[in-house]
């Protein structure tokens, strides 16, 4: 069959940008890039036993924007809050948890963190219990 001869590709060029930010090659080279976010979930994923084969409670389900899931195996815990508004929010989650709990960021620094701490919109903190 020849019906392909002579046509164009189905996809428009403008998806074929040089150094449109998009390429592997430029993901790489930039330290804030989603491909460096996806390795570093990776590597979180890899370091913590709970996110692989622990249990998983929602505690936020109190109608507000904030997401929140504690994954737990053991002692180990991470917990994931996530800001799907538009506007500041504070998740709400049980006072024993809170302070029973010594939390550190799990995606910065590794410093203390308050899993109760106001989130952004749109933003996503991952808080674990010291290893």
């Amino acid at each position: 069959a020849i019906w392909y001869e002579g046509s164009k590709p189905w996809w428009p060029d403008r998806y074929n940008r040089s150094n449109d930010g998009v390429s592997l090659q430029e993901e790489k080279a930039r330290p804030d890039s989603l491909y460096h976010w996806y390795r570093k979930l990776l590597a979180l994923r890899q370091s913590r036993g709970e996110l692989r084969e622990g249990s998983q409670r929602i505690l936020c389900d109190d109608n507000t924007a904030v997401l929140c899931i504690l994954r737990e195996d053991g002692t180990q815990r991470t917990l994931l809050l996530v800001n799907l508004g538009k506007t500041n929010a504070k998740p709400r989650l049980d006072p024993k948890l809170t302070s029973a709990t010594t939390w550190t960021d799990l995606l910065g620094n590794h410093a203390a963190a308050s899993p109760e701490a106001t989130l952004q919109p749109m933003q996503v903190r991952i808080v674990g219990t010291p290893e």
